[in-house]
């Protein structure tokens, strides 16, 4: 899938549930985590398992569970990272996409002229873009 600004704004647009996603993946992850600790394990025997392995049975799980929520990881992994890069323009970013708040809004927090925030946002969105476009392209889509 080949990023665009339309595309990437309409994913941080759906910020909140991305981030409801990861919730989830979390709560799941320690699910099973937390399922073999206390119950004693069963195992089916299937293609290159050994039956009565645990560690191995979970591993699987977790793997699938992995699998299952990759898009929703690397998307919030590609996210903080490029937030993590891109120094003053990240406040803007952040108002503007994560809390939910208009260019106006924004501009107004940071106490920045309305054409600057915009700017801003737009550059760290393109800057989002490219990063998107070189590390998640085949997992997010």
């Amino acid at each position: 899938m080949e990023f665009t600004p339309e595309k990437v704004k309409a994913l941080m647009k759906n910020w909140h549930l991305v981030q409801l996603q990861i919730r989830r993946y979390h709560a799941e992850r320690a699910d099973i985590i937390n399922r073999y600790r206390k119950e004693p394990v069963l195992t089916i025997p299937s293609k290159g398992t050994s039956p009565g392995n645990p560690t191995l049975t979970r591993a699987e799980e977790l793997a699938n569970l992995d699998e299952r929520y990759a898009r929703y990881l690397t998307f919030t992994r590609c996210v903080q990272d490029v937030i993590a890069v891109l120094g003053k323009r990240a406040k803007a970013f952040k108002l503007h996409y994560i809390d939910g708040l208009t260019v106006r809004e924004t501009a107004s927090r940071l106490k920045l002229a309305g054409s600057t925030t915009h700017r801003q946002i737009d550059q760290a969105l393109n800057v989002l873009v490219y990063y998107l476009n070189e590390h998640a392209a085949g997992v997010v889509s």
